[in-house]
């Protein structure tokens, strides 16, 4: 069976390096399923790795995609053939192909109450919010939370754990469009960077304390601004590098806080079988009973348009949440 895939060979802009390749799909060994790819989403997750940021643990060629689901096409036993035409998510990424092989520990069954534009993005997003706000943070009524980027997918859906806890939600953005939106979905205060001092403005909202968690999605300046508005003894998390930049680690050094990166594949490295499916469980109840809202698909594209889809985002052309079909 020949296999199709979005792969890189270099580093780079992801329009530039990013090729389709086709290739024979190997047989199954013990334990493995094999998975049609139906739809993945598009993530900064996904693309920055391809520009060499994390060139030290990512070997070439590789696979591009982390999140997105498909339905079970074959498996290697009898014992695991209830799984056949099963919708499932694969967490072991290599998501953008048209075939994925992979581990039975490395998926988690879908339920149909969900729809596949809700299946295809309840993993990196959702289940990063969760782990950092109910295994990492102790938010409850009057902790402060500092998110930057918070008109992100995962800014919104840690502004909504944040309501649920009852903790107050400190979001940045760089827009008035943006801070608009937060307000909408409930946050607390949010600060238009490009409009107002951060550390000033965050030292005005505590009286001068600071906030008890910061989450960093961009790096560079930005978040070095934000490890400074974190109180003694809070917790400063790394989620993302946005901008391609280091913070700038000598000065964060200093801080009387506590620095962590936070990644969510030493999670599931850590984490049993038992433990993610209960986690994804938490999560399938929440957004069928709208607890929990995901972002809607601005645009939804055959993956053969990749290089489109990469160049849009690239130039910011197209707003909003992206995914591409593999099959329909």
């Amino acid at each position: 069976m020949e296999n199709v895939s979005l792969q890189y060979k270099k580093f780079g802009k992801p329009s530039d390096v990013v090729q389709l390749v086709q290739s024979e799909l190997r047989l199954l060994k013990m334990n493995e399923i094999k998975i049609a790819m139906n739809r993945v989403s598009v993530n900064p997750s996904d693309l920055i790795p391809i520009t060499g940021a994390y060139a030290h643990r990512t070997p070439l060629p590789a696979i591009v995609g982390y999140e997105g689901f498909g339905v079970v096409l074959e498996t290697s036993s009898k014992s695991l053939d209830w799984l056949v035409g099963k919708r499932v998510l694969p967490l072991g990424g290599e998501t953008w192909q048209k075939f994925l092989i992979t581990q039975r520990e490395q998926i988690i069954v879908l339920p149909s109450e969900l729809s596949d534009n809700q299946a295809c993005q309840i993993y990196i997003n959702p289940l990063t919010a969760w782990v950092l706000c109910r295994q990492f943070m102790n938010l409850k009524k009057e902790t402060v939370l500092l998110v930057n980027a918070a008109n992100s997918a995962v800014g919104k859906l840690l502004l909504q754990f944040a309501n649920l806890s009852g903790a107050k939600f400190l979001g940045v953005v760089r827009n008035e469009q943006a801070r608009k939106q937060l307000y909408e979905l409930g946050a607390t205060h949010v600060i238009n960077s490009s409009q107002e001092n951060v550390f000033e403005r965050v030292a005005d909202l505590t009286n001068g304390e600071g906030v008890d968690y910061a989450i960093d999605s961009i790096g560079g300046y930005q978040g070095t601004i934000l490890a400074t508005c974190v109180k003694t003894a809070g917790s400063f998390y790394l989620l993302g590098l946005l901008s391609g930049q280091q913070i700038d680690w000598s000065c964060v050094a200093k801080l009387p806080i506590q620095t962590k990166i936070f990644h969510l594949r030493h999670w599931l490295e850590q984490a049993t079988l038992s433990q993610k499916e209960q986690a994804f469980q938490k999560l399938f109840s929440m957004v069928t009973k709208r607890q929990l809202i995901l972002a809607s698909f601005d645009k939804v594209s055959p993956y053969t348009d990749f290089y489109k889809v990469l160049k849009n985002i690239e130039m910011k052309g197209v707003q909003g949440k992206q995914c591409m079909l593999f099959t329909t």
